[in-house]
């Protein structure tokens, strides 16, 4: 369970702490919206350098490629991995990104980049622009599951606090005392006459206390 989602299940009916967790939740996605924005550029930009180093051993990419498509690289790197760690510190070591994110390609630590897309039975290792896009897919999708578990969070703190927001109904309330008189002893005896015996019953107690009080007001009212 993630930590925010541990928030949202501590917050139970608690109204700030609900409204707290669904605001944190829409700026989580918001910028997960901006990660994916900038990953979508740092990858293009990417690919543009495998157009060129494609079929290359390793440690001879560099020739041939600008100095300033290196340096538009590094910015788009730094755009992505700030905000991914606030989004998510664990992602920065994972498979999928580690590789992208880590090395500087204006050092020797970018050979680490290089062989995380070079062939891997090859050698010499020979960078290959397939294997580059086969790693893009694979990030693409963990951002995939992020946004979705982000998007699943929300709807769940949203529905919590407009349960909370809106007044209880007659409906509300007897759903609440079935769940709760499942968990009684009584209500566990009764189990075996079956569910749907003991909710007629539950009901129609009910119906009979709503019923004796609606005639009390009634006559108090009538004196």
């Amino acid at each position: 369970m993630t930590a925010r989602r541990d928030a949202v299940e501590k917050a139970g009916g608690n109204l700030p702490a609900l409204a707290g967790a669904v605001e944190d939740l829409k700026q989580q996605l918001s910028l997960l919206a901006n990660v994916e924005h900038s990953w979508a550029e740092y990858a293009e930009t990417l690919r543009r350098i495998l157009n060129i180093v494609s079929g290359r051993r390793i440690e001879d990419w560099l020739p041939g490629v600008p100095y300033e498509l290196v340096l538009e690289a590094e910015a788009q790197r730094g755009k992505v991995s700030g905000p991914l760690a606030v989004l998510e510190i664990n992602f920065l070591n994972r498979v999928e990104f580690e590789p992208f994110l880590e090395p500087s390609l204006r050092t020797t630590a970018a050979r680490k980049l290089f062989e995380a897309v070079a062939e891997p039975l090859d050698h010499p290792q020979i960078i290959s622009l397939h294997v580059l896009e086969a790693r893009l897919t694979a990030a693409h999708a963990l951002l995939e599951r992020k946004k979705l578990q982000l998007q699943h969070d929300l709807a769940v703190a949203s529905a919590r606090l407009g349960a909370v927001e809106r007044p209880p109904t007659l409906t509300g309330v007897a759903r609440e005392f079935w769940r709760w008189f499942k968990t009684t002893w009584f209500g566990r005896a009764l189990w075996w006459v079956g569910e749907e015996h003991v909710k007629a019953l539950v009901w129609a107690g009910i119906g009979a206390a709503v019923f004796w009080f609606v005639r009390a007001v009634r006559a108090l009212l009538t004196r």
